[in-house]
């Protein structure tokens, strides 16, 4: 009895083993089902990491590194030569109800190449009312590649957080890589703040710029993280629209809906007047 007793509490034991076993695999795959890349990054932590290694990005000079050639990403194309430029992508792509609430764009082309592949143009709005470029710089969006993470830079729609400058940030997901000068998205997915953000590098990584690297965050020259970080805390302060946001599922809408009150009028909050938006065209 005693025997029997015992065989049947182990094979209770691993039978309860194998459900449980075989439950974690049915929600591992019900996840990966329902969730597109973009936000199985956001369900897993996305955030950047400082170089295609796990070396700091503060240690000693490295010869791999150093074999990389920055001219190789450079972008030097006329973009009054191009048959779309920004300008013509930022007009057939922005809602119109946004345009009033907007005084600078900051429109990035997440493309793997192309004349307009991985570089961030600044757009801020002229006395007539006009967006007039003003600055064209080099940029390494997400890798896209399914690792720790799956390294996405999520395209659409985003506001800058104005609650999460920081002036020293650190990855939690990548090793406590340095993310100097961070500006968050305002974004985000199942009722949790997302991790991704406009930010600085080393210039250990600056050779990098040009081309996808990231872990899914936006990444600049440290120089140009610090001017944009510097300028828009100083002069781009005002009332923006609320992006409007899905209760049942806590994500942030990417595509510029925005939420209205019981007169019909879109509803505002003080934030930075600056739009951000991610595309996947490179010209």
């Amino acid at each position: 009895m005693v025997r029997l007793g015992l065989t049947t509490l182990v094979g209770s034991a691993l039978f309860l083993c194998t459900v449980a076993f075989a439950q974690e695999i049915e929600t591992s795959k019900t996840l990966e089902s329902f969730l597109t890349p973009e936000e199985m990054e956001m369900e897993f932590g996305p955030a950047s990491r400082m170089g295609e290694d796990d070396v700091s990005p503060w240690a000693e000079y490295d010869e791999d590194i150093a074999k990389v050639s920055p001219s190789l990403f450079e972008r030097t194309e006329d973009l009054s030569t191009l048959e779309v430029n920004p300008s013509d992508r930022i007009a057939e792509l922005m809602p119109a109800h946004l345009d009033p609430y907007f005084d600078m764009v900051l429109y990035i082309s997440k493309a793997p190449e192309g004349p307009l592949a991985q570089q961030m143009f600044i757009y801020e709005r002229e006395p007539s009312g006009n967006l007039a470029l003003t600055d064209r710089w080099l940029v390494s969006t997400g890798r896209e590649q399914r690792e720790r993470y799956y390294t996405t830079t999520p395209p659409g729609f985003f506001m800058l957080d104005p609650r999460r400058f920081v002036s020293r940030a650190y990855s939690a997901q990548w090793n406590g890589s340095s993310m100097p000068n961070a500006m968050f998205f305002n974004y985000s997915y199942r009722s949790r703040m997302s991790g991704y953000a406009i930010h600085g590098i080393v210039p250990r990584y600056h050779r990098y710029l040009g081309r996808r690297a990231s872990g899914g965050c936006v990444r600049l020259s440290y120089d140009h993280s610090a001017s944009l970080f510097n300028r828009v805390e100083g002069h781009f302060g005002g009332l923006v629209p609320i992006f409007a946001f899905d209760e049942v599922g806590g994500t942030t809408f990417r595509d510029g809906t925005v939420e209205y009150d019981e007169n019909g009028d879109i509803r505002t909050e003080w934030g930075y007047r600056v739009l951000l938006i991610v595309d996947t065209f490179g010209g």
